[in-house]
Order: structure tokens, then C-alpha cells, then sequence
């Protein structure tokens, strides 16, 4: 993931930047990070979802699952 400027918004789909418009973090909120690169990983363990950011020397987006609650 890239993240050029060091905040990453986690909350529902429908926030997500697009368009020109940005996420009013209603439902989600935002998570300031000190590295541009990252590789994320994301897990679900029933109602709770985990996210884990591990700084990278290159970003590449790609989704494998999309994890629902």
C-alpha cells in the first residue's frame, strides 16, 4: 500500500475516497503511519477484524478476500 500522505483511512467502503470527495470518517476513523510503503494484512477472528501494517520498501495494491462483518 501506498500512502503518500501518511494517514490511512479504516472504516466502511461506502467513506472511501472517490471522485474528488473525501471520507468524513463517520464510521471509521483514520490511522497516521510514519512510512509511505506498507504491506498490509488483515484478518478476521468472528466480530473482530485485525489489521496489520509492516513497513515495505515497494507498495503494490491487491486484494485477495474482501473481509466482511
Amino acid at each position: 500500500m501506498n500512502t503518500p500522505s501518511r494517514r490511512v483511512f479504516i472504516g466502511a467502503g461506502e467513506e472511501v475516497s472517490g471522485g474528488g470527495f473525501e471520507p468524513e470518517g463517520i464510521s471509521g476513523f483514520f490511522v497516521e503511519v510514519r512510512e509511505p510503503n506498507y504491506r498490509v494484512f488483515v484478518s478476521r477472528d468472528g466480530l473482530k477484524i485485525s489489521v496489520k501494517f509492516v513497513a515495505a520498501p515497494a507498495s503494490r495494491n491487491e486484494v485477495s478476500q474482501l473481509i466482511r462483518l
